[in-house]
């Protein structure tokens, strides 16, 4: 999808649309011209996401230990946490696969 949307917004009178545009790239370029752009798009999307992660990661890593000091909070509250920001971490990179 993401070779039509490029394709259309640089290439003047190219397709109309994703509908419209489809069609012709896989006729011009075959099923392979589809994934033409997935290695640009990776590029810029994982090291931004790895980014994200790392600082929400440290933010709740913050927050338990701050909590953990100040308000007497439970260690397994804190490991409940941390295996919450486990399953962040897959779905996070699930959702990057699926797109």
């Amino acid at each position: 999808m993401e070779a039509v949307k490029v394709r259309v917004q640089t290439q003047p009178g190219f397709a109309r649309g994703l509908g419209d545009g489809l069609p012709k790239l896989v006729k011009s370029e075959g099923a392979l011209g589809l994934y033409k752009g997935l290695v640009p798009l990776w590029g810029r999307q994982i090291p931004c996401k790895l980014r994200h992660l790392r600082c929400n990661i440290f933010l709740l890593m913050s927050l338990c230990i701050f909590y953990s000091f100040c308000f007497s909070f439970k260690y397994y509250l804190c490991s409940k946490i941390i295996v919450g920001i486990k399953y962040y971490f897959f779905a996070e990179v699930i959702s990057q696969l699926k797109k």
